[in-house]
């Protein structure tokens, strides 16, 4: 975004790793320039943030959200209603989340768009629950998850959104054995018979 001039990242956070003892050490076994100021500084979340996006120089880029992660609330912030890119996931991985997250966003996706759930495919579970919910999408059914409490405005605008898409699923490995060492990547697609945006055929 910095070297292209456009785009923008919101990032949604509570901050209560920061202080935790993980936390902590990870912050104390930084190295380098962005270390040394960091703990210089003694800051809070917020600025640890802003000091990092200002070190990176993407500070006009990026919008830090300090608040609990609710999925159904985030999707529906004005600044979505043109339309969200990529969505990245490194919040809760269960059966639960997942479904919660897709019936969340998947109406506010864009066109051509990729959802990442960092973990998912190395647990167990969540690798089932991902295959499973592709599957029936891609098959034009919407999971029960996905429409339970919904109004008829939100499941109708859900069913066209899935009608009009095509879902992939790939499963990002390491060759790394730690319990972090994967990646979900639900790639979206628009339904059509010739390649997403070509602009040229021959």
């Amino acid at each position: 975004m910095r070297e292209n001039g456009s785009g923008v990242i919101h990032t949604y956070d509570n901050g209560s790793h920061f202080s935790s003892e993980p936390g902590i050490r990870f912050v104390e076994g930084l190295q380098g320039p962005l270390a040394d100021s960091l703990r210089e500084m003694g800051q809070d979340y917020p600025a640890f943030l802003q000091h990092v996006f200002q070190w990176a120089g993407v500070e006009n880029h990026v919008v830090a959200n300090w608040q609990e992660i609710g999925f159904a609330e985030i999707a529906q912030a004005p600044a979505f209603d043109g339309g969200i890119d990529m969505v990245f996931s490194d919040f809760n991985h269960s059966q639960d989340s997942i479904q919660a997250l897709l019936a969340a966003f998947l109406p506010r996706m864009a066109e051509s768009a990729s959802i990442f759930i960092d973990s998912a495919s190395t647990q167990r579970l969540s690798y089932l629950t991902l295959e499973a919910v592709v599957d029936a999408l891609n098959q034009n059914k919407i999971p029960r998850a996905f429409i339970k409490d919904r109004s008829e405005q939100d499941i109708d605008a859900l069913l066209r959104m899935v009608q009009r898409s095509r879902f992939r699923l790939m499963h990002l490995l390491e060759a790394c054995d730690r319990a972090q060492n994967s990646t979900a990547w639900i790639s979206i697609e628009p339904v059509d018979v010739i390649p997403t945006a070509a602009t040229f055929l021959h």
